[in-house]
């Protein structure tokens, strides 16, 4: 329905969300291949992340759904995405069925995961991976948002979202969250990243991968001085 707006705002045509819905419906036998295919043995960076979006159930409520990513550099320093996966909610548990299911498509080893500070997420990544040095960080989000933001609004964006990630509870972080989505939101709605809510767990993993295979063309080249590294 966005993007039949969008058209219709900007280029004066007509195009329904139904008909931008087959279209896109096409993509279905590349995403099962694409989500199957098999993998490196090996990765030297992995950074496992899990994004929670708003879908509507077969009943018509919204639900939150997690949409579990891996962003993995391979051994010539190549970016590439090694999987998406769709739970209810964010965990270990659900966390572990990636892993598994990353070995199962030829991966043996990762050198180094980047992760959040889930409970338990360490554990699980090295019942599958034991060798695998886990690093705790949130600095790389951090640094993801900030470079959406101008620099004279820099360090006062920054002392708001400390509030954010340095918050003593989940609840306490989204009401913090939500204080920087009023004050920032509208001045810089590329860091807060706020979504409606997708008809269906399919329509968000379409636009996920689409998103995907959009972003993958740019990555032609590997990491910079990656030749210093290996």
């Amino acid at each position: 329905r966005d993007i039949s707006k969008y058209f219709e705002r900007e280029f004066n045509t007509t195009l329904s969300a139904e008909t931008i819905s087959a279209i896109t419906d096409r993509v279905f036998p590349e995403i099962t291949a694409w989500k199957s295919r098999m993998l490196d043995l090996v990765y030297a960076i992995c950074w496992l992340d899990a994004i929670h979006y708003k879908v509507k159930d077969d009943k018509g409520r919204a639900v939150t759904r997690a949409i579990y990513n891996v962003l993995g550099i391979n051994k010539s320093g190549h970016k590439d995405i090694l999987g998406m996966y769709i739970f209810e909610s964010e965990g270990a548990n659900f966390w572990l069925d990636v892993m598994t299911d990353l070995q199962n498509r030829g991966v043996r080893d990762i050198l180094i995961c980047c992760v959040d500070g889930l409970k338990g997420f360490p554990d699980t990544i090295q019942s599958v991976f034991p060798e695998t040095s886990v690093q705790l960080c949130v600095v790389h989000q951090i640094r993801n948002s900030i470079k959406y933001v101008g620099n004279k609004h820099q360090k006062e964006f920054l002392k708001n979202f400390k509030t954010v990630y340095g918050a003593v509870s989940k609840d306490s972080a989204l009401a913090q969250l939500d204080m920087v989505d009023e004050k920032w939101g509208e001045m810089y709605p590329m860091v807060m990243k706020n979504k409606g809510v997708f008809p269906s767990d399919t329509a968000l993993e379409k636009l996920v991968y689409l998103a995907y295979r959009d972003i993958s063309e740019k990555w032609t080249m590997p990491l910079p001085n990656w030749a210093l590294i290996s």
